[in-house]
């Protein structure tokens, strides 16, 4: 998380949320920089993404396309 949204208490060193509720977090990104609020969204982004499973009817379909692109064929590419 970045260091600004945390704040180091002095007993015992721990780290200590300056924030407990969704209102005090929105207030304080309005106030932040636009870099700010790019690494903010970069570090929600991949925490929430790293919470993501894959269904192995998903990984099966991943493996089944790197196979073919292995082979030579051409990928499927997603209509819009």
């Amino acid at each position: 998380m970045p260091a600004y949204l945390l704040n180091k208490s002095s007993k015992a060193g721990c780290l200590t949320h300056k924030m407990s509720t969704i209102q005090e977090i929105e207030s304080a990104i309005q106030r932040l920089s636009k870099a700010e609020m790019h690494e903010i969204h970069d570090w929600l982004e991949n925490m929430l993404e790293d919470q993501l499973e894959l269904k192995d009817e998903f990984k099966a379909r991943i493996e089944t396309s790197e196979s073919e692109m292995k082979k030579g064929k051409q990928p499927r590419l997603r209509q819009p």
